[in-house]
């Protein structure tokens, strides 16, 4: 569960640029690592800053939070997350400060702290994905981190290019006061100051379409292990879609953080 919330926690950085209205996509995003590759399909939705995504696949080892089947909703009026379980007929329901808070307190657990950050954001030149008009950014981030968790202590050096391609031109309206990412913060200073300058520059890009994140992580003995995720939405439609899809079906058991197995 740690990794789940960190990854979510971080994903808002780039949701909180973008409200969207009247939507439906299909996304792909691949993960190599060591020559292994895991994938992730997740059909998207949104509307009037309301947003779902349903895990269509998932890879094996995959967290209790998004196995497939599962489904999260953002709501962006009352800035609540839902993740629901049709299997099970549960869900769970936080507002997004507690996810960003679970995150925070996973980093401080972990007793982990980040020194050295820096972060250079280049303009590319403009693209077209799916049709759609892109800019084109390319945000390079550096860190060294330390992690002391009872008896493993461990640093490392990362390097990070995100490459990203964002379109204005889809039905963009305001996300709620809410969803701004203006409250994401782990309490690691040098961290949230480098996540606050990536943010800052995700803003421009509207919608984005396609990502592209290589990140090298080099140990204390200088391995280098390298992480490719890719994210291409490869089908998107402008249409209305049904209100239903942001309410929890009735008769579904509402859980308590607690009872969420995690990892």
């Amino acid at each position: 569960m740690k990794r789940t919330l960190l990854l979510a926690a971080a994903a808002m950085i780039i949701w909180a640029g973008q409200a969207l209205a009247g939507m439906e996509w299909k996304s792909k995003i691949t993960s190599t690592v060591k020559g292994k590759e895991a994938v992730t399909l997740i059909n998207g939705y949104a509307q009037g800053g309301n947003v779902r995504e349903d895990f269509i696949e998932v890879p094996k080892d995959q967290g209790d939070l998004s196995k497939k089947g599962m489904y999260w909703i953002y709501l962006g009026q009352s800035g609540k997350v839902q993740i629901v379980d049709p299997k099970k007929k549960t869900y769970l329901e936080m507002s997004l400060d507690s996810v960003l808070a679970l995150a925070g307190a996973l980093s401080q657990v972990m007793q982990m702290t980040v020194s050295n950050a820096q972060v250079k954001v280049n303009s590319l030149a403009a693209e077209k994905v799916l049709d759609y008009d892109c800019k084109h950014l390319s945000v390079e981030s550096a860190y060294d981190m330390e992690i002391k968790m009872l008896f493993i202590k461990s640093k490392s050096h990362i390097d990070e290019t995100r490459e990203m391609w964002g379109t204005s031109a889809l039905p963009l309206t305001e996300m709620a006061a809410s969803y701004r990412f203006k409250s994401f913060k782990l309490g690691i200073k040098e961290l949230d100051a480098m996540l606050k300058s990536q943010a800052a520059a995700y803003q421009s890009l509207g919608f984005v379409l396609k990502s592209a994140v290589t990140q090298n992580t080099t140990d204390e003995k200088g391995k280098v292990q390298t992480t490719v995720t890719k994210m291409d939405v490869t089908e998107m439609t402008v249409k209305d879609v049904s209100a239903d899809l942001f309410n929890v079906p009735e008769g579904y058991t509402k859980e308590e953080m607690a009872q969420i197995p995690g990892r």
